[in-house]
């Protein structure tokens, strides 16, 4: 019998469920142990709509993988441990807790991260980032005793979760480094921002001064703006790294 090689998969998120599952459907599947790392205490959920954990869906509701997936398919899953060296040398991989697993083949599904505007008073207690059911939940603890929320971000994923504080009953503020329109591809500027001002935003901040405000480099904040617009109990932040930036890290 031919020996089995080793596939890692290294994330266990969107990305890295539909490549399992897609594997799963594929003969090639016989000819490898697998092993999947997933940083979270769960295996992958539907990210895209997050916002509706607000609307009384449960984690177990926006779950992509289908129950014993994992048993039935004989892969390991490591949760709540990442992967956190790789040695291309000797071929293996060591997550957080000191798992170390030998591989032949590995796939690299690690996802994005938010990236949080180094400025003043960003790790206060109730700025959070918009990412995970861990990050919703805070959300929904911080909503308990906040009366404003702003959300840094006017992309797609910003707004939704401008929509999840709305529906947390905070007033809500969102901030977006365009201008004036966070979906210049779809919308032109005056659509976009009735629809979202009429729909659910009571303020909404746009522009090349928001853009100088939260994006500058080298931690320099060339302000000042009006005192209300970081006026809220809660700061959340929703923006990914550009090529650019993560280059240049």
């Amino acid at each position: 019998m031919r020996k089995k090689r080793s596939l890692v998969v290294i994330g266990n998120g969107m990305v890295g469920q539909n490549f399992l599952t897609s594997l799963m459907a594929n003969p090639g599947k016989d000819n490898f142990h697998i092993t999947t790392f997933c940083e979270e205490p769960r295996p992958a959920y539907d990210r895209v709509h997050l916002s509706e954990f607000f609307s009384g869906k449960t984690a177990a509701d926006l779950s992509l993988v289908e129950d014993g997936f994992f048993a039935d398919n004989n892969i390991t899953i490591h949760l709540g441990d990442k992967a956190a060296t790789i040695d291309r040398a000797n071929k293996t991989v060591t997550s957080a807790k000191g798992v170390t697993i030998a591989y032949d083949k590995l796939v690299l599904a690690t996802g994005s991260y938010p990236f949080v505007p180094p400025v003043p008073g960003h790790d206060r207690k109730h700025c959070l980032v918009y990412r995970t059911i861990e990050d919703l939940e805070a959300m929904k603890t911080a909503a308990l005793t906040s009366k404003v929320g702003v959300v840094v971000g006017g992309g797609l994923l910003g707004l939704e979760a401008a929509k999840a504080l709305t529906d947390l009953g905070l007033e809500t503020q969102a901030i977006s480094k365009g201008n004036f329109s966070p979906f210049p591809f779809w919308l032109d500027s005056f659509t976009t921002f009735a629809i979202i001002s009429l729909k659910f935003l009571k303020n909404v901040f746009w522009g090349p001064e928001i853009y100088k405000y939260f994006w500058r480099f080298k931690n320099r904040i060339v302000g000042p703006l009006s005192g209300n617009l970081i006026s809220g109990s809660g700061l959340f932040f929703r923006r990914r790294k550009s090529r650019k930036e993560r280059s240049s890290l």
